[in-house]
């Protein structure tokens, strides 16, 4: 009998094939389910790489600061040292552009990256210039974002993961 109390005909083909199942069986099966939680856990810890374009070393350093515990991030002084960067290395997760800047100001120097990239690399203006007509440029070009300075550190943070994972903190 069985545990429902129903009778098993041993003499039926269809019910002599058994599985038995040993503890080394098991402990396999759990190795490699925690090996799936592993990868899986090692997947979401990948590390955003932002590329810190501002001609002033002060702001440069301070969002380093900021940053570099949660992210890997390149300092560049200006656009022409953004754009020489992006032809010979991989493109960044997101760049933090100041607007001001001698030689090509960030907003060109945005376009040009944006027409070498394809659109394909978010770009957020960290500014201390409160200019509509310069803001309602940026989002003509469909710029990820425009923060004006000072700004508080959490807020930076939040914004630039809402850039790069379409969450919020306030989720």
């Amino acid at each position: 009998r069985l545990m429902d109390m129903s009778l098993l005909d041993l003499y039926s083909e269809e019910n002599l094939s058994l599985t038995f199942r040993t503890d080394q069986d098991e402990e396999e099966q759990i190795m490699r389910q925690n090996e799936e939680e592993r990868q899986k856990m090692v997947k979401t810890l990948r590390r955003y790489h932002i590329l810190v374009v501002d001609d002033t070393i002060a702001n440069l350093h301070a969002l380093k600061g900021m940053l570099e515990h949660i992210y890997d991030v390149t300092l560049l002084k200006s656009g022409n040292q953004a754009i020489l960067y992006l032809k010979k290395n991989s493109y960044p997760d997101l760049i933090l552009m100041d607007v001001m800047m001698p030689e090509m100001d960030g907003v060109e120097t945005a376009k040009r990256i944006q027409e070498m990239a394809g659109g394909n690399i978010p770009i957020l203006f960290v500014s201390g210039v409160k200019d509509r007509d310069v803001a309602f440029a940026c989002r003509q070009m469909n710029a990820a974002g425009y923060i004006v300075r000072p700004f508080q550190p959490a807020f930076i943070k939040s914004e630039i993961k809402r850039i790069l994972t379409g969450h919020s903190d306030a989720e």
